[in-house]
């Protein structure tokens, strides 16, 4: 008889150990998958900030031209005076600012300095340490003062680009 109660003791506590040994695994499995989603949301905000981030720059005042063209217009000149300045530094939330012009178009890509400015395609706005990045952008008119006869603007068409750290 004592054995059997011993018996039915031990049983009793292999199967609570067996039950919560499944609620553990069962609440890791739950726990993996919501935590999954959420790398998942903070993926697409990340990518949300950095599609508003290039549609407000447009238009923010260190970058937009004064030609009366309205929206999404970059002037160029002003492209050059902001690279990499230090002062910027902590300004932006992303990885990276790049302005590409793309049409007229260009056989290499040739980054801008003050030397060989207009003569470029790439502007590299702003760049940070950060390795893992993506992309995203968008259109824009690259507009800048040249004097010929007469001072007068030239616009082409540019794509600024928005590098941001990719998560997942």
């Amino acid at each position: 008889m004592v054995k059997k109660a011993q018996f039915k003791i031990q049983q009793m506590t292999f199967m609570i150990a067996a039950v919560f040994l499944f609620f553990i695994i069962a609440g890791l499995f739950v726990v993996n998958i919501q935590f999954r989603n959420l790398k998942k949301q903070a993926g697409l905000l990340e990518e949300n900030q950095a599609i508003l981030l290039a549609q407000f720059l447009a238009d923010s005042p260190e970058f937009k031209c004064n030609v009366g063209l309205g929206s999404y217009c970059i002037d160029t000149d002003k492209l050059i005076f902001l690279m990499n300045r230090p002062a910027y530094k902590n300004f932006w939330p992303v990885a990276y600012i790049k302005v590409v012009r793309i049409y007229p178009e260009s056989t290499s890509e040739v980054f801008c300095t003050k030397e060989n400015y207009p003569d470029c395609n790439t502007y590299g706005v702003y760049t940070s340490n950060v390795k893992d990045t993506t992309s995203t952008g968008s259109y824009v008119a690259l507009c800048r003062k040249e004097k010929i006869d007469i001072v007068k603007d030239v616009c082409d068409l540019g794509k600024i680009i928005i590098g941001y750290r990719a998560i997942g």
